[in-house]
């Protein structure tokens, strides 16, 4: 449910948005624009909240999403090849103002290539190189998906640890 672009907006609206009981009761810190701002108020991230800046917010939320994805590649002999992960997902979008953009970033560790970095889910690759018998050498780097809806908020996907291994397999 969107809540109303105009008129009386009680707290009853406000709860229901959030998901919860109509009669639940808000205090001072669940009201605030640091709470609520990325996702429920468009734009407003500070300062007090007025009834004419919840006019037509709806809840914007991620939820789940990759924790994890791995790639694993063999090869015979010194030499390289390119691995590349599982597929990541951001996560399930729900609410906000339509469309929603993505943009999956480096958080730390090895540095990967992002196959498809504007969309919901991605794999990642990096090419890896093995010269001795037996020897494995594997890139680990964590990245995360940013989430836009078309009112400039902004979430995150949970970080996504990507795991890429090459194995020397005589």
């Amino acid at each position: 449910m969107t809540l109303p672009a105009s008129g009386a907006i009680s707290f009853a609206n406000v709860n229901v948005e959030l998901g919860r009981s109509s009669t639940a009761a808000l205090n001072l810190n669940e009201g605030s624009a640091t709470v609520l701002g990325p996702r429920f108020l468009a734009g407003k991230f500070s300062g007090a909240i007025a009834v004419s800046d919840l006019y037509a917010q709806t809840l914007f939320t991620v939820t789940g999403g990759s924790t994890t994805a791995s790639g694993l590649g063999f090869r015979t002999g010194a030499g390289s090849n390119t691995i590349t992960s599982s597929s990541a997902n951001a996560g399930t979008i729900a609410g906000g103002n339509t469309p929603h953009s993505y943009l999956w970033e480096y958080v730390s560790g090895d540095t990967l290539t992002v196959t498809t970095g504007t969309s919901i889910s991605t794999t990642f690759s990096k090419l890896l190189s093995v010269t001795t018998l037996g020897e494995s050498n594997t890139a680990v780097g964590v990245y995360r998906c940013r989430v836009t809806d078309a009112a400039s908020r902004i979430l995150y996907g949970p970080n996504c640890t990507v795991t890429l291994t090459l194995t020397e397999n005589s």
